[in-house]
């Protein structure tokens, strides 16, 4: 008998079935999130296509900087440089930045467009909430609500969540086909 078999065996049958089952279940569950989240992205690009907007070169041209200095810093804490970087993958920085302006360009839009409806919807937070997300966000990070509300400034949480819930009006006031 094999170590593995007796220590299945010792766990008892129920432990392994029960087991099995626990995995299965978070499978599905992760199944389902994947799923509604490609629901939603479809729904809010529905959205960003029926904009009539013109998007500004300028805002694209802050998020691709603000994505290559994000890609600089997480570069850095990994001990790395981005000419190291660029040098491994064998592309200039010109390149990097036209690879990159595709996702800077969907992240514009996005944000415009859920600015906008966050607009129309008159949506705001109270300090209440506002301390609420601080508290859970801190807990997430392995910090003080004061340490993460020096690095997450009240400005940009408000931003962040009107962001988040506009996204959500999008998905919940959609028409089941």
């Amino acid at each position: 008998m094999g170590v593995a078999f007796s220590k299945i065996h010792h766990f008892g049958i129920s432990a392994a079935s029960a087991l099995r089952r626990s995995i299965m279940e978070q499978a599905v569950r992760n199944k389902q999130q994947e799923a509604a989240d490609a629901y939603a992205d479809a729904l809010v690009q529905q959205v960003i296509e029926g904009m009539e907007v013109e998007i500004p070169e300028r805002m694209v041209t802050c998020q691709l900087d603000g994505l290559m200095h994000d890609l600089e810093q997480q570069l850095m804490q990994q001990g790395a440089t981005m000419d190291a970087y660029l040098e491994m993958a064998g592309i200039t920085r010109e390149d990097l930045r036209r690879q990159a302006e595709a996702s800077a360009r969907a992240s514009v839009e996005f944000e415009l467009a859920m600015t906008e409806i966050a607009r129309l919807e008159d949506i705001r937070f109270t300090d209440a909430e506002l301390e609420e997300k601080y508290t859970q966000m801190s807990a997430l990070y392995g910090m003080t609500p004061e340490q993460l509300k020096q690095n997450l400034p009240k400005e940009r949480l408000i931003h962040d969540l009107r962001l988040a819930r506009a996204r959500a009006i999008v998905v919940d006031s959609a028409k089941p086909m």
